[in-house]
């Protein structure tokens, strides 16, 4: 049984682990523009 769980497992893993940096990267991608425009912003 473990030998048929453990794939199971590592590939839930993997895939939570792929969703939460693609997450974190939307994030970014989202929120370093806004704090990069309001810094120079506040700069100027």
């Amino acid at each position: 049984m473990p030998i048929l769980l453990s794939p199971g497992i590592r590939l839930l893993a993997r895939f939570g682990f792929a969703r939460k940096f693609q997450i974190l990267f939307l994030q970014g991608c989202i929120f370093m523009p806004l704090a990069w425009v309001s810094a120079i912003g506040f700069k100027g």
